[in-house]
């Protein structure tokens, strides 16, 4: 019935194991764990909203908006209906509509979409809605604001152990890198030392470059870490 909000149907039993894999950021894991609830027939009672087919279909999208896995959730979306889901799990295909954007290429879609979901005060994610508006300046060729807004993103989660934080510090030291300002040294000194000290235990990502292998070597003066920790203040 079109006026029926949810339906309480058994728990599935990967549900929670999946659900604990997601909490602790093994990702991949948990996104296969809950490719099986999908797959599997006592959870289909597909359409009736709050059947944990569609609810696994959109925490595998969850799965993908945490490693920035766009292309993927391009290809979930298309299984998975609004209406099948419960009232309060809606809300999701706003932001999973701007992912669409970015993995279909469209820059400027992707950023006015988000433009218009940060109007709205109401709708949580801000710390993943920068990451994408990163992406989409990132694309259009404004290297400038892209780092602005990469750098909400790791000033948002600061310190913690966001995938998304992560993959903005390297985004914003490849970004002013190729700049090739030497005003903006400092700038990517304090990230590359943030992305180490503050995500990942002193080290740089697997295969980081050169660049980035020296500035991390050079010394950060506390005016610098302070720059990067901060340089996402009031970007919209």
């Amino acid at each position: 019935h079109r006026d029926i909000a949810k339906i309480d149907f058994k728990v599935p039993a990967l549900w929670d194991r999946a659900t604990q894999l997601f909490y602790q950021g093994k990702y991949d894991h948990a996104y296969r764990v809950f490719e099986q609830v999908a797959r599997d027939p006592e959870t289909q009672f597909y359409p009736a909203p709050g059947n944990y087919r569609s609810l696994a279909l959109l925490r595998m999208m969850d799965c993908c908006r945490a490693t920035a896995n766009a292309e993927k959730i391009v290809a979930l979306s298309g299984k998975l209906h609004a209406k099948s889901l419960p009232d309060t799990e809606r809300v999701q295909m706003k932001v999973i509509a701007c992912w669409e954007a970015i993995g279909a290429g469209e820059w400027e879609r992707a950023l006015s979409s988000v433009d218009a979901l940060n109007a709205d005060p109401a709708l949580p994610g801000a710390a993943e809605l920068g990451y994408i508006k990163g992406l989409a300046l990132e694309n259009l060729g404004r290297p400038d604001e892209a780092v602005m807004a990469y750098a909400e993103v790791y000033t948002l989660e600061f310190g913690g152990k966001g995938e998304l934080a992560k993959r903005a510090l390297i985004q914003s030291a490849r970004l002013l890198h190729g700049l090739d300002n030497e005003k903006r040294r400092s700038e990517l000194r304090a990230v590359v030392h943030t992305y180490a000290h503050n995500y990942n235990q002193g080290e740089l990502w697997k295969d980081a470059e050169l660049f980035a292998r020296k500035a991390l070597m050079e010394t950060l003066d506390v005016t610098e870490e302070s720059s990067a920790n901060h340089s996402g203040k009031g970007v919209k």
